[in-house]
């Protein structure tokens, strides 16, 4: 029902420098502060919490120092 609704939002206090360094490079990039703002948020949303950004670090120390062995993301294309 709300998957389309847009949020009104108003930055206050926000540092002169940084909200006209927003204004700018958004002007730059042709696009609105909203969208800019929009994208961080989502960004910040979407990273791993700490316990999680924890668990796969200790689980990407485990391999470090064998030979042969590299983790390769998801995300990543396979090799041929």
């Amino acid at each position: 029902m709300y998957d389309n609704a847009h949020v009104d939002a108003t930055l206050r206090n926000l540092d002169p420098r940084a909200g006209r360094g927003l204004k700018a490079q958004a002007s730059l990039e042709g696009r609105t502060i909203g969208e800019d703002v929009d994208e961080a948020i989502r960004a910040y949303a979407g990273r791993p919490n700490r316990h999680e950004a924890e668990r796969i670090a200790a689980f990407d120390e485990g391999f470090r120092g064998i030979e042969g062995i590299g983790l390769i993301p998801a995300s990543s294309p396979r090799p041929s």
